[in-house]
């Protein structure tokens, strides 16, 4: 007789997972789509990226974010901007 209500308590408790992590995906999507508005209203880059840095906090918590740009044919590496947090 238990055995009926202990799979249901089961389903349950996935079904309860399940909405957590569609919820932590949904506020991640959220996180990202505010990201590229950032990106797109910035005109001026060191700004820009410390708006950028300052929303991607709540997605992936930093200390410092840095942009660099790679020349290939050079071999350099060169810091375009950068962010610390306080």
């Amino acid at each position: 007789m238990l055995r009926p209500i202990a799979a249901l308590l089961g389903l349950h408790g996935r079904a309860l997972e399940d909405l957590d992590r569609d919820r932590r995906r949904q506020e991640r999507l959220n996180g990202v789509e505010a990201l590229l508005k950032t990106l797109a209203e910035s005109l001026e880059r060191a700004r820009g990226f410390q708006r950028l840095s300052d929303e991607m906090q709540a997605i992936l918590p930093h200390d410092m974010m840095v942009l660099t740009e790679l020349g290939l044919r050079a071999r350099t590496l060169r810091v375009v901007a950068a962010s610390a947090t306080a």
